[in-house]
């Protein structure tokens, strides 16, 4: 058997490839749609501050790297039956569907941006992105991938952060009390 007799098939991206792409940019979108929601609590107007925690910094990041992990795995079953069609661009595509998603939650975050201008953003901001990684792609893959352990460390030193922040400032209420005189308050 030859190798003309062969017929070439596009390389499938590896599921860790895919999942390092989505790790990295859920947890950057996470972080800033936390920060986001953190500031605007500022503003009860835009979103009362005893309807959203400081802890946001942390669950806003852990729960769009599980929902981005998931979208990964799908769009790593959806490979084969696309990959053909955009050959070595489907890489490429995973990362426009990252970043679309990513844009498109932290603008409705805050549900200030109409949804339809928030998903233009998202379509050209991915756009922009993969003109942006067209040639570098793998090297951004693999310098991501050495550094992901920098991800689930920085996320809990920001719960221990805002933990201790919370606790700290309990503790500073609680100083700032009156004191009790025998069983009634001055």
């Amino acid at each position: 058997m030859s190798d003309t007799s062969r017929v070439d098939r596009p390389a499938i991206p590896r599921l860790s490839d895919i999942v390092t792409i989505a790790v990295w940019i859920a947890a950057v979108s996470g972080l800033i749609e936390g920060i986001l929601l953190d500031i605007s609590r500022a503003w009860p107007r835009v979103l009362a501050p005893y309807k959203a925690s400081a802890h946001l910094l942390w669950i806003a990041p852990t729960v769009d790297i599980l929902q981005f992990v998931l979208l990964a795995c799908l769009l790593r079953v959806v490979a084969p039956i696309v990959a053909g069609r955009i050959r070595p661009r489907y890489v490429l595509v995973c990362w426009m569907v990252f970043v679309f998603c990513s844009v498109a939650t932290v603008a409705l975050a805050l549900n200030v941006v109409h949804i339809a201008s928030a998903i233009v953003l998202a379509a050209g901001a991915s756009v922009a992105a993969m003109r942006a990684l067209d040639r570098r792609e793998s090297s951004v893959r693999q310098y991501l991938r050495r550094r992901i352990w920098a991800i689930p460390v920085a996320l809990v030193l920001v719960g221990l952060g805002v933990s201790l922040t919370d606790t700290w400032s309990e503790q500073q209420r609680y100083n700032r009390l009156p004191p009790v005189v025998q069983g009634r308050v001055k």
